[in-house]
């Protein structure tokens, strides 16, 4: 599938690289299915490019990245919007962070991450109702040696 983004340009998306939204991320009703494009240089950074529409990118990282303390206990409502099965394997369920930056610096939502089904490319925002969590926290890398890993 071709998709052509004012950000990326033409960009050549296979089904593997694409998830489907059950629920609409809020404020975005028109986009469901979205691809995954790497940002470019070697980095764990991903962007999540709406297919309906490309003008829509959202920055992503996975949270275990820069905070391993990073624990989720999935409810079960969400286990069913992911069709995930008790005989399925957990790994098969990744989480995302949405990224925002201000004045060069990288921050994370951790309230609402995205979880993805990674068996069927399912995927949901989950807003989580944990007030310990913060809506920007900030990304640095955990070796603090490392030279611009994001």
């Amino acid at each position: 599938m071709r998709i052509d983004s004012p950000r990326f340009g033409s960009v050549e998306a296979t089904e593997d690289q694409l998830v489907q939204f059950e629920r609409t991320i809020p404020g975005f009703p028109g986009c469901r299915r979205f691809a995954w494009v790497d940002h470019g240089r070697e980095t764990p950074l991903r962007w999540l490019l709406s297919v309906e529409q490309p003008e829509v990118a959202f920055l992503t990282l996975e949270p275990d990245q820069f905070l391993p303390s990073y624990d989720v206990d999935l409810p079960e409502w969400l286990l069913g919007v992911l069709e995930w099965k008790p005989t399925d394997d957990w790994n098969s369920i990744a989480f995302f962070a949405l990224l925002t930056s201000q004045d060069g610096e990288l921050f994370a939502n951790l309230v609402a991450p995205i979880v993805v089904n990674l068996r069927n490319r399912r995927a949901v925002q989950w807003i989580r109702d944990e007030p310990h969590l913060p809506l920007r926290h900030p990304v640095r890398p955990l070796d603090p040696e490392a030279r611009d890993p994001f």
